[in-house]
């Protein structure tokens, strides 16, 4: 009797720890898997006036977000080169603050890939950032936002404010127009800050509500703020 008792504690203690494994292990997760680190582009006959980065990541299956910028300069007819063949689609055009965004999705990590933007024009400034994210859906983008919130500020204080019902990748870039970095909320991690150009994200969990970003200094006005929100809320 006390061997059969034994036992059933024993098959039940199992059972309990492969189901909790199983929990953990199921768990929805959203993060930042790599982020791009600037290369030299060349500058050829072939390649003038043009940005680079590299940019490893760990898994496939990957969102890859590229966010392009320049200071007093037009970015029609910009091209963007990727070492393995990638292909972008632009998510956001901000005209009269010479920002775009754009995303494309990896089949397989990637190792040292080169992302290359070509500019349509000579300029001294100009900025790029990519970055990969793991874990998003397959509609990749939050479901309420048709395309990314744009807000134009003008002011030393601006903010923007989005609702998460499900967990999301927020990502808040601010055109800031030679200023210094923007003293932003708690939770958010800093991905670049140029003093023209800075991009922030934070990880939103499931009906976590409103989240507010916001960008404050005390020298020239922030000019824009753009705020995108990739989702997790269904198998990647």
């Amino acid at each position: 009797m006390r061997m059969n008792m034994a036992l059933l504690i024993v098959m039940f203690m199992v059972v309990e720890g492969v189901s909790g494994s199983q929990a953990v292990h199921a768990a929805p997760s959203i993060v930042l898997d790599g982020i791009g680190r600037n290369t030299s582009c060349g500058e050829t006959v072939e390649l003038q006036n043009c940005a680079a980065q590299l940019l490893t990541t760990t898994r496939g299956n990957d969102v890859i977000i590229l966010v392009v910028q320049c200071y007093l300069c037009s970015l029609n007819n910009l091209s963007i080169i990727d070492k393995i063949g990638l292909t972008y689609v632009q998510r956001a055009y901000s005209p009269n603050v010479s920002y775009r965004e754009y995303y494309a999705r990896t089949s397989s990590p990637l190792t040292l890939d080169n992302i290359t933007v070509v500019f349509p024009q000579s300029m001294t400034l100009k900025m790029i950032q990519v970055f990969a994210i793991k874990g998003a859906s397959r509609e990749i983008f939050d479901p309420i936002l048709s395309s990314p919130l744009n807000v134009f500020c003008d002011s030393m204080f601006c903010s923007v404010s989005i609702e998460t019902p499900i967990q999301d990748f927020i990502i808040a870039s601010t055109i800031l127009g030679d200023i210094p970095a923007c003293d932003v909320p708690s939770g958010f991690t800093t991905i670049i800050s140029t003093g023209y150009f800075e991009v922030d994200y934070l990880i939103a969990s499931k009906n976590m509500g409103t989240v507010i970003f916001s960008c404050s200094n005390t020298e020239d006005p922030i000019e824009s703020i753009v705020v995108d929100a990739i989702s997790f809320h269904g198998p990647a």
